[in-house]
């Protein structure tokens, strides 16, 4: 009796052990039949071990193609440093001309005159072109074509206290050629605000009419003068080589424009700009 369960057992012990080794034999197949090899070990197809392109996703081996090398590059954001680029903005603008007095000779008449009106204003579409190049991550410079519409100063009458009564109509056109220093704030990344300075010349251009007192004349004054500013904004980039610009500013056109009808009627004034620009960026 004691045989025939110790032969029982034993006859277990030995199916157990069969099945261990059919199992572990069936593990070591499946395992091998995924095992990574080089494409170069055969030259019979096994599963996916002899496609190239597992080979080298698995192992980083060979060198990617072209198309894949752009396809990887247009994803990623162009190298700014070292580079020239293009802006265009279109600014929201008020002109205005504040402060104006009255410079004309004392022996010629209207130097005694008391002005009727000091100061003008107006809301209109400027047009920013800019050529830059920056440095490093921080800083980068400009040059800039700055355009803005007409702004008009009137007067009727010009003088309060001087028969007979005149009235003044003055057109005024400014074009500047600017100079622009900028500090980029890179904590950002891809989204960068920035601190501008700006420093040029300013070519403002004033046609007055002066009518009344038994005639009417008419003249055009031209003169360059110094401009300066400052601004700040941020710019977003958007594609690899385009960038959003958003930014606010002011600008000192003219520190005594002048308006002159004749040689004996002089006024002088302040004239500036003040804007909310909004444009886009392109790297060369």
């Amino acid at each position: 009796m004691k045989a025939t369960r110790s032969s029982r057992f034993t006859l277990k012990l030995i199916g157990l052990l069969l099945c261990a080794l059919s199992l572990g034999t069936l593990s070591f197949g499946v395992l091998a039949d995924f095992t990574v090899k080089s494409p170069n070990q055969s030259s019979e197809p096994y599963g996916n071990a002899e496609n190239t392109a597992f080979y080298r996703a698995m192992h980083g081996a060979g060198l990617l193609s072209e198309q894949e090398q752009q396809q990887i590059l247009d994803c990623l954001p162009e190298k700014e440093t070292g580079r020239y680029y293009g802006r265009i903005d279109i600014g929201f603008a008020k002109l205005q001309l504040q402060s104006v007095r009255n410079r004309s000779p004392i022996g010629m008449g209207f130097g005694v005159g008391s002005l009727n009106q000091n100061s003008a204003g107006k809301e209109e579409v400027s047009l920013e072109l800019a050529l830059g190049y920056i440095f490093d991550e921080n800083f980068r410079i400009e040059a800039e074509l700055l355009t803005n519409r007409i702004t008009q100063f009137s007067a009727s009458p010009v003088f309060s206290n001087l028969p007979p009564p005149r009235s003044l109509t003055a057109n005024i056109k400014n074009t500047s050629v600017i100079g622009n220093i900028y500090y980029d704030f890179t904590a950002f990344d891809r989204v960068k605000p920035y601190l501008m300075a700006s420093i040029g010349i300013a070519n403002n251009r004033v046609v007055s009419d002066l009518v009344g007192g038994g005639s009417d004349i008419n003249a055009v004054k031209r003169t360059l003068e110094f401009a300066y500013g400052a601004g700040a904004g941020v710019r977003f980039g958007i594609f690899t080589r385009w960038f959003i610009d958003l930014k606010i500013r002011a600008l000192l056109l003219s520190n005594a424009l002048k308006i002159q009808p004749t040689k004996n009627l002089l006024l002088q004034g302040k004239y500036s700009l003040t804007s909310i620009s909004i444009g886009a960026i392109y790297l060369f």
